[in-house]
């Protein structure tokens, strides 16, 4: 009986860090506010949009610079100057190539935002057996930021509509 009451006791305990560690992925802000899991596949999917502009612009670029090469060309009739040429575009085509990383870090980054979005299904249905109320009712303090000096305050680019904008910033310079 002993044992039994001791194995009740470590599996209350168990279900009880349990429930604290499933609130702590809860938000911690307003009523509303995303929990960590969603703002992390937020930030995912900026990168693949960021990406996919900067690629289109790298693009479009490459594609404008290869077109003046060989309009130029047609204007050409020195070898050295039309062989420059040549190698405009072969740089231009090795551009267009290496611009393949964005699918492929696209579709890699779009895995990553699909397994933490598992993940939160996983963790929504824990918080429905163990009712919403437990996780509401956390009453843990936050985890401490354990980052020092410039690192406690960086906090890298915000999303849009989140945060001080850089246009923000350079109102307070201007």
């Amino acid at each position: 009986m002993v044992l039994l009451k001791a194995e009740l006791h470590g599996l209350a305990k168990c279900i009880a860090e349990t429930k604290l560690e499933i609130a702590a992925i809860r938000p911690s802000g307003p009523a509303g506010s995303d929990d960590h899991i969603t703002i992390v596949a937020n930030e995912l999917d900026a990168v693949v949009a960021a990406t996919e502009d900067a690629t289109q612009s790298i693009l479009d670029s490459v594609e404008a610079v290869d077109t003046m090469a060989q309009e130029l060309r047609s204007h050409v009739s020195n070898a050295y100057a039309g062989g420059i040429l040549n190698d405009i575009s072969e740089k231009m085509t090795a551009i267009l190539e290496a611009c393949n990383f964005q699918d492929i870090t696209g579709q890699r980054i779009t895995k990553v935002v699909n397994t933490l979005k598992y993940v939160e299904q996983r963790v929504n249905a824990m918080i429905a057996i163990w009712g919403e109320e437990a996780a509401a009712n956390d009453t843990s303090s936050p985890k401490e930021d354990l980052r020092e000096g410039d690192a406690r305050l960086l906090n890298g680019p915000q999303l849009d509509g989140i945060g001080i904008s850089q246009n923000d910033i350079d109102a307070m310079f201007g």
